[in-house]
């Protein structure tokens, strides 16, 4: 049980994990910034 625990702490925390992590940061503090743009929005306007 423990390696299991492991293996998911080592997934979670590679580097391509911890790059889309400062990825979704960054895009969620500038949506954010903008004045009017709300969640519902920026969200619709990533997907399109």
């Amino acid at each position: 049980m423990l390696d299991h625990l492991l293996t998911g702490i080592g997934t979670a925390f590679s580097l391509a994990n911890l790059g889309w992590i400062l990825i979704g940061c960054l895009a969620g503090t500038f949506v954010g910034l903008l004045p009017g743009l709300g969640p519902m929005t920026a969200t619709a306007l990533m997907i399109r």
